[in-house]
Formats: C-alpha cells, sequence, structure tokens
C-alpha cells in the first residue's frame, strides 16, 4: 500500500487519479494531524511525503510515525526552496528524495514517482515472492507467479482511502 501525504489538493487528486487508474493500493491523509494514527492503522509499505505539509513539519511527522513503530520506506517530495529541512528528514530514515513541486500550479512526476516506488518496495516483493516459493516446497518453476502474486499483495491490494 502507498501512503499519500500532500498539502496540495490537486497534488493528492492527481496522485490518487495516477495510481487508482494503474489499481495501485493508495491511502490519502485527510488531515495531516490525523497522520500518525491512520499509518499505524493501515500500515504501507511506502509513504509518499510533501516536504511542504505543515502542521505537523515533515520532519515531526516523519519523526513521530518512526518513534510509533513504523519500518517501511518513505519517499519525499521535496522542491527547490526545502534544502534547510531535508537534512534533518534525511537523519530520520528517508529512502528517497524526488523532485517535487515548490507551488499548487507545479506538476509532479508521477512517473518518476511510480518508478521510485517500485525501486524501493523491491526488498519487500523479493520477500513476499521467497515466502510464496518456500510455501509451494520450494519447487522451481513457478518463480514468476509467485513474483506477481507478491507484486500483487503488496502494490495492488484492496484500496483504502479515508479523503
Amino acid at each position: 500500500m502507498i501512503f499519500i501525504i500532500s498539502h496540495h489538493p490537486k497534488h493528492r487528486d492527481e496522485l490518487s487519479q495516477y495510481f487508482e487508474e494503474r489499481r495501485y493500493a493508495i491511502c490519502l491523509a485527510p488531515h495531516r494531524e490525523n497522520v500518525s494514527e491512520l499509518v499505524k492503522h493501515v500500515k504501507p509499505h511506502v509513504v509518499v511525503l510533501d516536504v511542504y505539509v505543515t502542521s505537523p513539519n515533515p520532519a515531526d511527522l516523519l519523526h513521530q510515525i518512526r518513534t510509533e513503530g513504523y519500518t517501511g520506506k518513505v519517499i519525499v517530495l521535496a522542491g527547490p526552496s526545502s534544502g534547510s529541512i531535508l537534512t534533518e528528514i534525511f537523519r530520520l530514515g528517508v529512502d528517497q528524495v524526488i523532485g517535487g513541486p515548490q507551488y499548487s500550479d507545479e506538476t509532479i512526476n508521477i512517473e518518476h514517482l511510480e518508478s521510485t516506488i517500485r525501486t524501493v518496495v523491491h526488498p519487500f516483493i523479493a520477500a513476499r515472492a521467497h515466502e510464496l516459493f518456500v510455501t509451494r516446497g520450494g519447487k522451481e518453476g513457478n518463480e514468476n507467479n509467485d513474483w506477481l502474486q507478491a507484486e500483487q499483495e503488496i502494490l495492488f491490494a484492496k484500496k483504502s482511502s479515508t479523503s
């Protein structure tokens, strides 16, 4: 599951539409204040965090979810003016930072984000595919099916939206 946190309604809508059309399992944060509780509840494999989120700021939010036990992947969308907070965010366990929009009228390179998501969840998919292989008795010949099933379970499960 992909958990999307952005303060721009336009960007949330763009991301939601893109990933829903491709049948990804997503969760959209309805209010910034409830994010940590929602992360604990839905247990996403990856959090996409817009660095321009305020109240709480992204560093505080990331610290909170990490302190509360979130061990999944974090991708940060950061624009040109976000350099000052990135040092603190990296210290809190970010897996990738990609260029993100600074203003609501700017666009997100969603294809790049999708590629980054697939890269950071690769270890989860590989581990689940191996579990499936072992469950089948370790017999060779269906590894591709194991991989596809693992990918389906991790990225394309039933949608959970709270927006």
